[in-house]
This record gives C-alpha cells, structure tokens and sequence, in this order.
C-alpha cells in the first residue's frame, strides 16, 4: 500500500511552514526543562507514528538527552522502501524530542516508534503520500498520529476533501490525531486562509499552538478559540540535528511534539485506549491565563501534572460541531465486505430524515471515482450499487452523506 503519484492541492505544493521555514526570530534561552512531565509510564503498549520526513539515527546522544531511538518500524513514500532515511533533519528532530520526553520516565519497552517518510528532503509533503500513510499506520495499530505540519487553503467546509477522509477514518478506528496549528499568526475559526489539517472539525484531532516560556502565545502561532486545543511551549526545542549533536528549533511543529509525548504518557495508564479521555484530560486541566484566554479552547497552557491526576475520573471535553465532524454511530453499514461485484448499502433512516443519500467511492490516494445518489423511501433501506462491479480488485473508501452526516468506510475489492 504505498503512492506512486505526487498530488498536489489546488495547484501549490503542500509544503508547510513548519517543515522548511521555521518562524524567524530571537527567542530567549530554552525553557524546555521545565515542561518534562515528571510522572511515570504505565503498561499499557502504546504505537506511535510520526508523519515527517523521516528520520536517521544519532552516532550519540548529548549528555542528558536521549534522542536516538534505537527500533523503530516505518516505511518511506517518497523512495518507495522500507528505509525512511531522513534527508531533512525535521522529522528526525521532531522524533528525538518525542523520544527523550518518553525516555525521561523510564523503560519504552512497551512504546512502539513508527516512523512514515511523508515529505521530501526540502521539506515537501504530498497528498498521495500521506493519504496511504495514514491508512497503513491506523491499519497497522497506531495509536497516536503525529501531524507536526500544516498547510494553509481556504476556510470552507473540508467534506470531501481526500486528506479529510483519511482523517476520518482514523477517528473511526480510535486513533488519535496530534496536529500542529501552524505558524503563520492566523486565526483558524475566522480568517480566510488556514492551517490544515489542524482545523479539520474532527473529534480524534488535538491542535496545539505555540506558548513561550511565560505561557504567553508565540508571535508565530497561529490560534483559535473553536479550533485550537491546547498551548504548550513551542520555542527554543532541543533535539538532534543531522551531523550529530543537538540543535534547537521553534514552531507548532515542535509543541505538537511535546504535546504527543505527554498523550503517549497518558495513554500508557489506560485500561484501554480513549482518546476522547486524553483530549479531554489535556484540554480540561490547562492552566487559564488572560494572554492565551479566548486563543485556544483550553483557555490556557497544557498543565501536565493536573491532565495526569485527572485521567482516572470521567471526563467530557468540548466536542467540535462542525458539519464536517464524523458520527460516532454510523446510520448504515457497507457489505459484504469484501465483495466481488456489487457493493450493498444497508441504511437505518427514520421518516423524519427521508432524502437523498450520496456514496462517493475514493482510491488509496483520495481521488474521487464513483458517486451515486439514491432515494430512500422507506425506514430500512438496502442499495445495490451497480457501479462498483466496474472497480479493480483493491482498498477503497466509501463516503455516505446523509442529510449532513457524514461516514467514511474503508472497503475491500476481490
């Protein structure tokens, strides 16, 4: 399951801020000491996948840091092979800090590194490349996603949109999406142009903005009281450079980082794993302060030590409402699946909510490549669609509308 193709979106490359053009700036010493979580792991096996560009082992760590991760599984979509060598230095950065926060707090034995190579050596990320990526790691059992890049479009509804579906299905399957806001000052519920895929309305995605080391937002970040999450410190992050040794580096990228170490911390303490809990625990727990109020949804920055007291008591969090969110109870069911030939719906519609239902089909790189619209006339409907006997044998996902809800089902062709 990998791309061949380089998509691009609405004619730009999906090149990110985050990756190449760190935001300029002095910024003062680090404070990054002071955010390590001080509670320990639990037992519970956590999986977490890194979306980058890729990542190269360390000759040594500095002293006091451990930023090498000696086992790691992945897989690179640029050069279609099993080695995601990092050409960049971005993910490689982003990695090592993930790993040196969990690592401060005993054995990783039961912490699993999946390292998927997204973007290219400059720091290009591709569609086609991060759809199947993210299909493959939710596939594979990934628990967390880290998303420490941003692309900016335009603020409309994001239904439909390939790289939307992906995340769709990963909410679907439980995962956790950990995406940056971005770095271009903007604020993602208003303004024209925003940061994706931070501000997809999905339940599963927790966007972080950059805080300084006085909880202040940074000059860069961008914000947003709907749809920003969480603040954490984003400045001044150190972690291993390319040559060996240790750099640092500023942007959301990196606050997405240490906001993923913090949620793998969380879920090593779950019976199971909840990532509405771990939403909510973080989110629910922040500190309040008058210069992040109103610029993220948590009203402040993340509060570690309380998130980690807070976990084992119910917990509900604000929950995203927008159009584009998925339903956690889907109101019909693809089978058989696999299939052959043709494709059957079985959909559970009340007479309230008689109307037409759409079902748009979409390859492994999100193109759009069936749609059909069907009446639904009476309470208990099945639909037999014809047209999916024209499909090759392979991995698709089938995308239902129903008066403004919306479901994304991964189906399998023989």
């Amino acid at each position: 399951m990998n791309a061949q193709g380089k998509t691009e979106i609405n004619s730009a490359n999906f090149n990110t801020g985050s990756i190449d053009r760190n935001p300029p700036g002095n910024f003062p010493l680090s404070c990054f000491q002071d955010i390590i979580p001080q509670q320990p792991l639990g037992t519970a096996p956590i999986k977490i996948s890194v979306f980058d560009t890729g990542f190269t082992p360390q000759p040594t760590n500095p002293n006091g840091y451990s930023f090498n991760i000696q086992n790691y599984t992945g897989y690179d979509y640029i050069d279609d092979d099993t080695i995601p060598e990092d050409g960049n230095g971005h993910g490689t950065h982003i990695a090592g800090v993930i790993h040196h926060l969990l690592s401060q707090q005993g054995g990783l034995a039961n912490i699993t590194f999946d390292i998927r190579k997204t973007h290219d050596d400059m720091g290009r990320g591709f569609v086609s490349n991060l759809i199947p990526a993210i299909l493959d790691a939710v596939n594979e059992g990934a628990d967390i996603l880290n998303l420490s890049f941003s692309y900016q479009n335009i603020n409309e509804n994001p239904n439909g949109k390939p790289l939307k579906i992906a995340i769709d299905y990963a909410e679907q399957m439980g995962a956790l999406v950990i995406a940056a806001a971005g770095n271009t000052n903007e604020n993602n519920d208003t303004d024209a142009i925003i940061s994706f895929p931070a501000s997809y309305p999905n339940n599963n995605i927790l966007s972080v903005a950059s805080a300084d080391c006085n909880g202040k937002l940074s000059p860069f970040s961008s914000f947003g009281q709907r749809s920003v999450d969480v603040a954490i410190l984003g400045e001044n992050i150190p972690g291993p450079i390319m040559t060996g040794g240790m750099g640092y580096q500023t942007g959301t990228s990196f606050a997405t980082a240490n906001v993923t170490a913090m949620a793998t911390i969380l879920a090593t303490h779950q019976q199971q794993f909840d990532q509405q809990q771990i939403r909510c625990a973080l989110i629910n727990t922040s500190t309040t302060s008058s210069d992040l109020f109103e610029k993220v949804v948590a009203n402040g920055a993340i509060n570690f030590t309380a998130a980690f007291t807070q976990l084992g008591t119910a917990c509900t969090s604000v929950t995203k409402t927008t159009t584009g969110a998925v339903q956690k109870t889907p109101t019909s069911t693809l089978f058989p699946n696999p299939f052959r030939e043709t494709l059957q719906l079985d959909i559970d519609i009340k007479e309230k909510d008689r109307q037409h239902v759409t079902v748009s089909m979409y390859n492994q790189q999100g193109i759009l490549i069936l749609q059909d619209q069907f009446n639904t006339m009476q309470d208990n409907t099945v639909i037999n669609w014809a047209a999916t006997q024209q499909l090759r044998p392979g991995t698709y996902f089938a995308k239902i509308d129903i008066g403004g809800h919306t479901t994304t089902q991964m189906v399998i062709k023989k």
